[in-house]
Parts: structure tokens; C-alpha cells; sequence
């Protein structure tokens, strides 16, 4: 299908991991899968004990901030958060998306680990402890409990309860494998086994889907608890805030007694009187509506209530409030004899309690009454189709009771929300206006109650009241497609300049069928909604918000709000959010519900590529039978590639209209609506869509961003690649300068053992000198005169001594090579000490590069990615222009008209009519009298004013005998207007006297 930059704000999450949590902790959830969810950085809950925050990687060389991890957050559940089911909702850079179920318990959490797909690798599940799964499809997932003999468990598994498709299906088996239960569709589509533990040992589960599908749109919650489990509550309905006694019936519950007769699949349920406190506030946006709710379940008011016991609280029941004083069933019923006696009004609570279980009723009601007979089941959330049989009791001339039917109530047929939230139900209701004061009897049935036994959850609720006309309203944001016919999730993002549209369905309740204005309330600065009256007998509306060309990026929820006149008071009601969760895909149907808020997000990059305006001030009037034309003006922004066709739309009944083309180069018109002679007259806002084909570039702020950052990162990569080398370089010089020190060395030491062998030698010399010159000496201090003597001893000493000095100059030369050893030596560690750092600093260089490496090959993907989605491509935009309200009037005349305060018998009255005309009508005006209550005595003919003038006068004969007194007459206007006759009437009482 086309995308647009309208249609581009899907942004719907399909699955959040994992889909609940416990109070008072804090847990990472991943969004697993959706669509449009670029730049997602909040998740927006419904309740606001609910909060998440972003997962950040820390900063890098390259970046000085955390970076977002994308689709993680941490999420904290303050200790204060009810129990019960919540929406949480992505934003990013296409706004809100649509909502997924979020449980809040109080109990332990798991997550399902992976590969428990048979019963060896079974994971062990605590009692009192939640685990989130996801379905594997052909594979079970197994678990593994140790339980106790004597122990009553009751095992709930939670998945079309929350948004899921999956269709689970439960398995309990022993330790040797073989099956003790097996359950499916209990809650709805949810199985639920109920087991009294018959030994002590290991016990087996097996959660599947029925089909043996899988994916992240098939997720569960499972719980095994020996708390509290409510199965159904008499009456299902409380006074509003009044407390009361209600009977609970369920498993588990503490301080009951047996339910005598009371099972569900073959498990006795016990029973136990508890009082209910109802909330104070009673408003239907107040309070949940019941589970998720389904469309048909938005006129429910009522509240969530659970049963508290050791191992925490039980499942929650909605408890409605009644509509009348309530009454609860009483057997035995079953045949016209036996029927309970009704004091109306009065809001009666039923079972259909086994197969075939039909309950009569009876009341008696007197003629002219009216009494709405309404039944609540279906909407109850229940797997029931009630049927109602209205008798009326007579006897027969033998005096033998006999009855007649009046007539039988089947479903309430009626659809409001169309293919996108179809509200028809299958309860019925009905307007009993008596026509005979006697006495009359209800059947009521289940049509569903075909199998071998019933179910005493099957609950029923026949309200008998007084009429009361009233109404709800829902508001859901459509598939911005052509007429509605595509219906799948969608998200909120209003862009700037632009404009935005919300449906509302209005469900009507005992008759009402005036107007409704709805009004926008919530809007930040920037934004606005005009008031949209939704016609009288209308069902469906459109609200258009509109974005100023500067409006600021802005995230809230908002609330469309109904105001009605009915009677002399004024009703007001919020609308409920709803919500599309799932589009039809192959056999399964697409899946809508009622919601907790109703978001909006303000685009803070985007602008929609044009607007349509209304050029002219509002309301625009017109006549029956008239042509009305819609100035209108369009600011372009983007790249609009095709003529602009403007189609009207949410037109009243017995309006219609052309559609309006405006070329490349025409930016102003005027759409033609053509208004029936059978219109109704009033107020009645509808919009234009305009369907054109643009340029569009997806997500371009980011694809430019991604650009910058990819252009930065290949900067710093070139940067760092050099700076790497330059590192190497040196590296290298350092391994040399090693190198060539290391040389030095070894010649240092060669030469310090060259030394050391030449100063050996010069010693031993220098020692071997000493003997020959002490003797030498002796011999000549033996004979002094002996010259030959003394100077042998000369030159004995000379050698000596010669010997000496050239030993201490060898000494000298050898620690001269010892202190060159000790200087290479320094050189060489100083040398390998530069080499260590050089090899480090290369290393870091090399890690660092190829880090910028990795990072720019990350961002040139990313960018391109980006690039190729911000590519330039024509697609199909429906945009909604402003709205514009229209007026039709009953006539293109309007007549003021003069009656005098009183005349006399016989008289003769003038009753001057003065006409405006409108709409370019120049025709005749016909006056004629109008006497409803056939008041005797009065002849008037008939007066035509002409084209020309704008005055005219009624002339009344009074008779001599006219009936004295103050009589209601009318002058009836008539006129033809482009071949239509078109009649009003102008009330006036005339007051007659009798004559003297």
C-alpha cells in the first residue's frame, strides 16, 4: 500500500518484553518488534506511577554523551501502582504509537528462559510467581512445579487478556509424563486448570498456542497461585457509591464455604459474602473499563475489584454500577408458573446456569408507562448471546391464564464504530411503551448454551428503568485512507502546519437523538480544534486539530469532550479513547478496544506539505433546496506532484457534493454542496480531504544528521588512521634506535674485555719486573763502587717501573671500556624504555583507528540506510482540511410577523408579515393561516407577496360568535425555491374578547 506523510505515523508496537512487571521494582523492557519506530525515547504509560527511562551506552572517544540504546528502557513501578492491566505506549520521531497491555502484580517475577522445549530441560516455576513467555510455535514451552499433597492451585495463563493472539493451550502432566489436565478458552481465548494436588512430587506444564503458532505478537503471562481466584461475583453490579454486600464464588477463597451445586468444568467453586466499598468517583473515564474492553463494552460504567488473601490479591472482576435497585435471581424459574416477581425499576442479576437454563420474570406495568428493557451480558465480556421473549399474562373466558407474545429481543445490531470499532452487541434492548395496564413476562435465554452442561459464569443483567435519554461517546484516530476502508494500527503525530483528525462515535442510549457539540480540551499552545456539533440522529463525527506552522515539538494525552441538551438538562460526557491493536491478516479479523488515554504528539522536524483552509467566515449559511459553496484555499509547503481533489465529508443526510480538483497551479476554489429539500435544517460540522500524490523524504532530519555524523566520523577516522601511522613510524624508529644501542653495547663490552685481558697481562709484567730490580738493587747496595752494578740496578728500576705504568694505564683503559659498558648499557634501557612507549602508543593508536574505523563503517551504514529512507518518493496523501460548519436554514425567507395583544368578537385583524430574503431569491412569498386547533370563527385568505416587495398582510374575519379566549395559531410561509416548495411556520396567539 501507498505510504504518505500523513500516513507515516503507523508507529504501532507490536510487543513490549516483557509485558508486566511487580510493584515497586524496576525492570528492563525491550520493544521486540513494531513499526515506525525510528528515534524512540519514551514510553508513555497510563498510570503515573508508571516510568521508564532510556538505556544509554556510555560515552566514547568519538562522542562526549551517553547514546541511547535503541527500543531499551528501564522501567520502575512505584509501590503504589494498583495491581491490573495499563497501556504503555512508544514515542519517537512519528509520534505516540497505538497501546499495549501492561500488568502491574504483586507477586515475584520470571522471564521464561530459552530452550525449555521438553520435559528433561523443564523450567522450575516458584508458586506465587509471574513468568512472561513467548510462544515458540510447534514447540511447548515446559515447566517444571514441586508441589505439595493437599495443595488446591489454580494455574491462570494471561495472552489474549493482554493484547496477545496468541490461543493458548495448557497442559498439566505428571513426573511421568502422562496428562492429568488439559485446558483452553476459559477466560476468553486464556486456559485456566484448577488442581488439587494428589501427592507429593514434581508436576509438569505445557503452554502452546492452539494452532502452534508463534512470534512476538504470541506472548503469555502464567501464573501457579493457591491464592484467591474469583470466578464470578452475584450481582455483577453495586450502587454507585454506596457500599454493598456481594457474594463471590471462585477457588481459594479465604473463610468460604462450599458453593453447593456450583462448578465450572466439573471444579466445585466455594462462596463467600464480602462487602465492596465503590469508588467515589463514578465518572466512566474514571475508572478502567472492564479487562481490555471490546468495542460493544463502552457504555459500561464500573470499577475492578479483587479479593485479598495471604499469598497476595486475587484475579480482578469488574463490578458494574446498577442502573436501578438491584435484585439477584431466584430459582427455581424455569417455567411461566414459577416466574420471580419484579417490583419495577429494577436491575436484576442472572445465570444462565446449565444447558437450556431459561428464567422467567414478571412485572406488572400500566398503560402509558415507558420502560426500557435492557440486558447486559455480551458486554460483559462473557461468551453469551441473550435472548429476552416480552409476554403480556391474560386469562380466557374460562378464566385460565394464557399469554401473548409481544414480541422477542434478540442483538442490538447496531454498528457506530463501522469496520474500525464495531460496537454492534449481542445483548438486546428494547422500548416497551405499554400499551395495557396488566401484567407481562420476560424469557430470558442464552442461544449459546448448547453444549452438554452450563456455566455458571455466564452472567446476565435485565435492567427494567424508567426512560432516560443519555449518551457515550469514543474517539479513536482512523487510518488516514480513503472512506474509512482500511483499518489497522495507527499512532498519533500531528505535524506542523497541519492537521489531524479524530473520529467519534457516539452510542445513544434510550431514544437520544439531538445534537452534541464536542470540544477539544488539553491542547498546548499552537494548536486548536473548533467545536464540531455532531447533528441530531448522527452517530459519527470528525474532530480536526490543527497545528500553527510553529507549534513546538509537545507529547500529552487530551480528552474530546460531548456536551448535550436533553430536557431542560445538560449532559456531559468524556470520550472513551480506543484504539486499533491489530489489521486483519489472512483468516484472523483485525482487533480494536477500548484505551486509557488519548494521546497526541506535535512532529518537532516535520511539516505537513499542505493545508486546506476555509476562506471565508463561519458558519456558512444556506436553504433547503440551495446550493452552498465552500470557499477554500491551500497553502503549499512540500512537492505536490498531482492535482489536489477535495471530497466532502461527514455530510448530513440528504446533502451531497462534487469533488473539487485544483490543479499545479490553482491554490483556491470552491467546493458546491447541493442540499435536498429533505435535508434536515441545523448546525452540522464536516472536513474536506484532500488526496493528492507528494514527494516525500522520510525521516530527513535524521538521514541529515546520520549524514553530519557519518561526515565527522570519517574526519576523525582519516585523523586517527594518520595519527596511527605516525605512531608506527616512531615504533619503528624506537625498534631501531634499540637496535643500534644494543650494537653499542656489545662493542663496549668487547671492548671492555680486550681491556681487561691487556691490563691482565700489563699486571703480570709489572709483577714479574719486581724481582729482577730487587735484586738487582741488593746487588748494588751489596758493592756501592761497583758501577757496572749500580747501573744494572738503574736500569732495573726503569723497567719496573716502566712495567708499572703501563699496568695502571691498562688499569685506567679498562675502566674507561667499563664506564663506556655502563653508558651503552644506560643508552640501550633509556632506548627500549622509548620503545615500550612507542609500541604502546601505537597499539593505542592502531585500537583507537580501527575503533573510528568500526564507528564510521557503523555510521556510512546507518547514514545509508537513513539515505535510502529519506530517498525522494511519491506517495498518496489523505489530509484533512480545517473544518467548516454549515447552517441550513428551513427557507430562504426569514418572516417577522406583528399580532395585535387582543380583539373583539366580529373584528377584523391585520397581521402584518414582514419577509427577508436570502440566497438571491426574488420569488412570491405565499402567507396562509394555520389553525391547529381548529378554533371556529376565523377566515383568512391567503396573501402572496411579490418578488418585488418585502411586506405583506394577513387579514383575519373574526365571527360574531368566535370562542373568546387566547387561541395558538400559526401564518404558514410558503415560497419555491430552484423547484422546491419550502413551508415554515410562525407561531402567535391571538386573544379573543367578546363584544360589548
Amino acid at each position: 500500500r501507498s505510504r504518505s506523510a500523513a500516513s507515516s505515523s503507523r508507529h504501532g508496537t507490536t510487543r513490549s518484553t516483557p509485558p508486566g512487571g511487580r510493584q515497586g521494582t524496576t525492570l528492563d523492557l525491550t520493544i521486540t518488534a513494531g513499526a515506525d519506530l525510528e528515534g524512540v525515547n519514551q514510553l508513555l504509560f497510563s498510570h503515573p506511577g508508571i516510568t521508564a527511562q532510556q538505556k544509554t551506552s556510555p560515552p566514547t572517544p568519538f562522542r562526549q554523551t551517553p547514546e541511547p540504546i535503541p527500543n531499551q528502557f528501564t522501567v520502575t513501578i512505584a509501590p503504589d501502582v494498583p495491581p491490573g492491566v495499563y497501556d504503555v505506549r512508544a514515542v519517537g520521531t512519528f509520534g505516540v504509537s497505538n497501546p499495549r497491555a501492561f500488568m502491574v502484580g504483586d507477586r515475584e517475577e520470571l522471564l521464561k528462559q530459552a530452550g525449555i522445549n521438553t520435559q528433561e530441560k523443564a523450567m522450575p516455576l516458584p508458586l506465587e510467581t509471574w513468568c512472561s513467555g513467548q510462544s515458540d510455535g510447534a514447540a511447548a514451552d515446559w515447566y517444571r512445579l514441586a508441589l505439595k499433597q493437599g495443595q488446591r492451585l489454580v494455574v491462570d495463563v494471561w495472552a489474549q487478556r493482554l493484547d496477545s493472539r496468541m490461543d493458548a493451550t495448557l497442559l498439566l502432566r505428571d513426573g511421568q509424563g502422562r496428562e492429568l489436565a488439559r485446558s483452553r478458552d476459559v477466560n476468553g481465548k486464556d486456559p485456566l486448570v484448577d488442581f488439587a494436588v494428589p501427592a507429593d512430587g514434581d508436576y509438569f506444564l505445557q503452554v502452546f498456542d492452539a494452532v502452534y503458532a508463534g512470534g512476538p505478537e504470541y506472548y503469555y503471562r502464567l501464573l501457579v497461585t493457591a491464592g484467591p481466584y474469583i470466578d464470578f461475583i452475584l450481582p455483577p453490579m453495586v450502587p454507585a457509591a454506596t457500599r454493598s454486600e456481594v457474594t463471590v464464588y471462585g477457588r481459594n477463597l479465604p473463610g468460604s464455604v462450599p458453593a453447593e451445586g456450583i462448578g465450572v468444568q466439573g471444579q466445585q467453586l466455594e462462596k463467600l459474602s464480602v462487602p465492596v466499598e465503590p469508588p467515589a468517583e463514578t465518572a466512566p473515564i474514571a475508572a478502567a473499563p472492564p479487562g481490555l474492553a471490546r468495542p460493544e463494552a463502552a457504555v459500561l460504567d464500573g470499577f475492578e475489584f479483587r479479593l485479598p488473601g495471604p499469598a497476595g490479591l486475587s484475579n480482578p472482576f469488574y463490578l458494574g454500577y446498577a442502573l436501578a435497585p438491584t435484585l439477584v435471581e431466584q430459582e427455581p424459574n424455569d417455567a411461566p408458573a414459577q416466574a420471580q416477581k419484579l417490583s419495577l425499576p429494577c436491575d436484576l442479576a442472572g445465570s444462565f446456569q446449565h444447558r437450556g437454563d431459561q428464567d422467567w420474570l414478571e412485572f406488572s406495568a400500566q398503560q402509558g408507562e415507558v420502560w426500557w428493557i435492557e440486558v447486559f451480558s455480551q458486554r460483559m465480556g462473557l461468551q453469551t448471546d441473550p435472548s429476552v421473549l416480552l409476554t403480556r399474562v391474560g386469562v380466557d373466558n374460562q378464566g385460565q391464564e394464557q399469554m401473548a407474545d409481544i414480541t422477542e429481543l434478540d442483538d442490538e445490531p447496531k454498528n457506530v464504530g463501522g469496520l474500525q470499532f464495531n460496537s454492534a452487541s449481542g445483548d438486546p434492548v428494547y422500548r416497551f411503551a405499554v400499551a395495557e395496564t396488566g401484567r407481562y413476562r420476560l424469557l430470558v435465554r442464552n442461544l449459546y448454551a448448547t453444549g452438554s452442561e452450563g456455566d455458571p459464569r455466564s452472567l446476565y443483567r435485565v435492567c427494567i428503568r424508567p426512560e432516560n435519554p443519555d449518551f457515550r461517546l469514543v474517539a479513536l484516530q482512523p487510518y488516514p485512507g480513503n472512506a474509512r476502508t482500511q483499518v489497522q494500527p495507527w499512532g498519533s503525530l500531528l505535524r506542523k502546519g497541519g492537521t489531524l483528525m479524530f473520529d467519534v462515535f457516539a452510542l445513544r442510549r434510550d431514544g437520544f437523538a439531538g445534537p452534541i457539540e464536542l470540544r477539544v480540551e488539553g491542547l498546548p499552545e499552537g494548536l486548536s480544534a473548533a467545536p464540531v456539533t455532531l447533528p441530531a440522529g448522527l452517530d459519527a463525527a470528525t474532530v480536526v486539530i490543527t497545528a500553527a506552522e510553529q507549534a513546538a515539538a509537545w507529547v500529552g494525552n487530551i480528552q474530546i469532550v460531548g456536551k448535550a441538551k436533553i430536557g431542560e438538562a445538560e449532559r456531559t460526557h468524556v470520550a472513551w479513547p480506543a484504539s486499533v491493536l491489530y489489521a486483519a491478516q489472512q483468516n484472523l479479523p483485525g482487533k480494536a478496544r477500548l484505551a486509557r488515554s488519548l494521546p497526541l504528539a506535535v512532529s518537532a522536524t516535520e511539516s505537513d506539505p499542505l493545508l486546506v483552509e476555509i476562506a471565508a467566515e463561519q458558519p456558512l449559511e444556506m436553504s433547503l433546496a440551495g446550493q452552498l459553496s465552500i470557499p477554500v484555499k491551500v497553502v503549499r509547503r512540500g512537492e505536490i506532484k498531482a492535482p489536489i481533489t477535495l471530497t466532502a465529508l461527514n455530510l448530513p443526510p440528504n446533502i451531497g457534493a462534487q469533488q473539487l480538483a485544483l490543479d499545479q497551479n490553482t491554490n483556491e476554489g470552491a467546493l458546491v454542496l447541493q442540499v435536498n429539500a429533505n435535508a434536515s435544517p441545523g448546525e452540522a460540522t464536516l472536513y474536506l480531504q484532500a488526496q493528492t500524490t507528494v514527494g516525500y523524504r522520510r525521516n530527513l532530519a535524521e538521514a541529515e544528521a546520520a549524514a553530519a555524523a557519518k561526515a565527522e566520523l570519517e574526519k576523525i577516522a582519516a585523523e586517527l588512521a594518520a595519527k596511527a601511522q605516525e605512531a608506527d613510524q616512531a615504533k619503528q624508529r624506537a625498534d631501531q634506535a634499540v637496535s643500534e644501542a644494543e650494537v653499542a653495547l656489545k662493542q663496549a663490552q668487547e671492548a671492555l674485555t680486550a681491556a681487561e685481558a691487556e691490563a691482565a697481562k700489563a699486571a703480570e709484567a709489572a709483577k714479574n719486573s719486581l724481582d729482577p730490580a730487587a735484586a738487582a738493587k741488593a746487588a748494588a747496595d751489596a758493592d756501592p763502587n761497583n758501577a757496572d752494578l749500580a747501573k744494572a740496578a738503574q736500569e732495573a728500576q726503569q723497567a719496573a717501573d716502566s712495567a708499572a705504568e703501563r699496568a695502571k694505564a691498562a688499569q685506567d683503559a679498562v675502566a674507561d671500556a667499563r664506564k663506556k659498558v655502563e653508558q651503552a648499557q644506560a643508552a640501550l634501557d633509556k632506548a627500549k624504555e622509548e620503545q615500550a612507549k612507542a609500541v604502546q602508543a601505537a597499539q593505542d593508536a592502531a585500537t583507537l583507528a580501527k575503533a573510528a574505523a568500526d564507528a564510521k563503517t557503523a555510521a556510512e551504514q546507518k547514514a545509508a540506510n537513513l539515505a535510502n529512507a529519506a530517498a525522494p518518493r511519491d506517495v498518496n496523501v489523505f489530509l484533512p482540511s480545517v473544518p467548516v460548519t454549515i447552517r441550513i436554514l428551513p427557507s430562504p425567507v426569514a418572516a417577522t410577523l406583528t399580532a395585535p395583544p387582543a380583539v373583539k368578537q366580529g373584528a377584523t385583524v391585520e397581521i402584518p408579515v414582514a419577509v427577508m430574503r436570502r440566497f438571491g431569491f426574488a420569488d412570491a412569498v405565499n402567507l396562509e393561516l394555520v389553525n391547529p386547533n381548529n378554533v371556529a370563527g376565523l377566515q383568512a385568505q391567503a396573501v402572496s407577496i411579490p418578488g418585488d416587495a418585502n411586506e405583506g398582510k394577513l387579514v383575519i374575519q373574526l365571527a360574531a360568535d368566535a370562542p373568546p379566549g387566547t387561541h395558538a395559531l400559526a401564518v404558514k410561509v410558503t415560497v419555491n425555491f430552484n423547484g422546491a416548495a419550502l413551508a415554515t411556520q410562525h407561531s402567535f396567539t391571538l386573544t379573543i374578547e367578546a363584544a360589548q
